[in-house]
């Protein structure tokens, strides 16, 4: 990799640690130390006793306060990853293999395209649907999962009005250009693409069977490229966008899970007593 690319790399890696290094997130890490020392016990003595790996507990399993924990953790971690896997996929839309590599591979530098743009329009989106289930958690609202729906969250009293729901319509405001694309692709096959990118291709297949001549593949590739880059920079701006809201979002959350854990703490000493 080289050192523009690395470079590159290492930003998206510290929005990550900047999410990673949140009070929210903290809070979360000393939450779950225990259940996860506790874990770390129970593969260390399986592994010593060569019994196979049991299946992680969920939630669900869980008694509170830590199926609440643990809940919790799970979907803010997803949020921190999806961004991340988004930051990466830019750094693959920005810098295909050279022609020598994609042409070893069978792969053509518009599928390579497609194919992380793709990866894009469906890991964005789904910031969305994760920041609706992480806050169905936060607030103890008790939706199934898949449930979730956004009228269902946003409108629920207690969410409704609230920092936590203006930072959920901000999310809804950046990625909602995304879900007709994302939902074609999931459910239909039908690939997300780059309009602006479709006139390359018929020249692109034509070339390959050297039936364009050399000037114009040279002219077609120099547009394929400009257009990449003024690309990169929307989608770039895209992700900013989504980070700025996750920042902000685990900002507003964290009160409202703070208190329930206290509550959850109260109610717990109150039972034992």
């Amino acid at each position: 990799m080289n050192k523009r690319v690395c470079g590159k790399h290492d930003k998206a890696l510290s929005s990550n640690k900047q999410l990673e290094s949140h009070p929210f997130m903290l809070r979360l890490k000393e939450d779950m130390h225990s259940l996860v020392k506790k874990a770390g016990r129970e593969l260390s003595l399986n592994a010593e006793k060569g019994k196979p790996l049991r299946k992680k507990k969920g939630p669900a399993n869980l008694q509170l306060p830590f199926s609440y924990y643990h809940a919790v953790f799970s979907y803010t971690t997803r949020l921190v990853d999806a961004l991340g896997c988004i930051g990466e996929t830019l750094e693959f839309l920005r810098t295909s293999p050279n022609q020598a590599t994609l042409k070893k591979y069978h792969i053509s530098k518009e599928r390579w395209t497609k194919y992380h743009y793709a990866i894009f329009v469906i890991r964005i989106y789904s910031l969305y649907d994760i920041a609706l289930i992480l806050t169905n958690y936060v607030f103890m609202l008790g939706i199934p999962e898949r449930y979730c729906m956004p009228h269902l969250i946003t409108s629920n009293a207690w969410v409704h009005g609230t920092k936590v729901d203006e930072q959920l319509h901000a999310m809804e405001k950046v990625v909602s250009e995304y879900r007709e694309l994302r939902n074609h692709g999931v459910h239909r096959g039908q690939q997300p693409e780059f309009e602006e990118l479709q006139d390359f291709e018929p020249i692109s297949f034509l070339a390959s069977m050297r039936l364009v001549p050399e000037d114009i593949v040279k002219a077609a590739d120099k547009g394929f490229t400009s257009c990449l880059q003024h690309k990169g920079k929307e989608l770039k701006s895209k992700y900013k966008e989504c980070f700025e809201i996750v920042y902000n979002l685990f900002t507003e959350l964290q009160p409202y899970y703070e208190a329930r854990c206290a509550q959850l703490e109260k109610s717990k000493n109150l039972i034992s007593n």
